[in-house]
């Protein structure tokens, strides 16, 4: 039985793991990846990789967590190692952008979105008219909840 290996950044997400592989007696190992550094020239072992990196690790003061597993994914898969949940599953958890994209492909109805990174209103506002698109409930639509949240109201 290959070993499996937890790559994660959240003690409290892998207990239920450690107790079923402990009653199923499997062989694993976690790879805490908070931080850290990666030989790129280095070969990685054999086995089989589960990633339970979330895209919210930075809540948790592990800012960079998702993109260095990105990386490990990445090397790992290089070298043909059976990863579960891989890169591109990582890809779609950390961007709603191409989470709509994906299912856009695959024939999946979204709602209408504009996308927008640290953008004040007002160039929102200029996006949105230039999309013809400017009715109350579709600005609510297009906005994340985080940017809404730093938007004074003009109610």
């Amino acid at each position: 039985m290959p070993r499996i290996y937890v790559i994660h950044e959240n003690d409290a997400w892998v207990e239920p793991l450690r107790a079923a592989f402990a009653e199923l007696d499997l062989p694993y190992a976690e790879w805490f990846v908070a931080d850290g550094t990666l030989d790129l020239g280095s070969v990685p072992p054999e086995g089989v990789f589960y990633n339970r990196m979330s895209a919210s690790s930075h809540t948790r003061g592990h800012r960079y967590a998702a993109e260095l597993t990105g990386g490990i994914l990445a090397w790992l898969e290089a070298h043909g190692r059976r990863v579960i949940n891989n890169g591109r599953a990582l890809a779609l958890e950390i961007s709603k952008i191409a989470q709509y994209a994906e299912l856009a492909r695959r024939g999946i109805r979204v709602p209408y979105t504009i996308a927008a990174v640290d953008i004040a209103l007002e160039r929102f506002d200029a996006v949105e008219q230039a999309y013809a698109c400017s009715t109350a409930s579709k600005r609510s639509n297009a906005m994340s909840t985080a940017a809404r949240s730093r938007i004074p109201s003009t109610a």
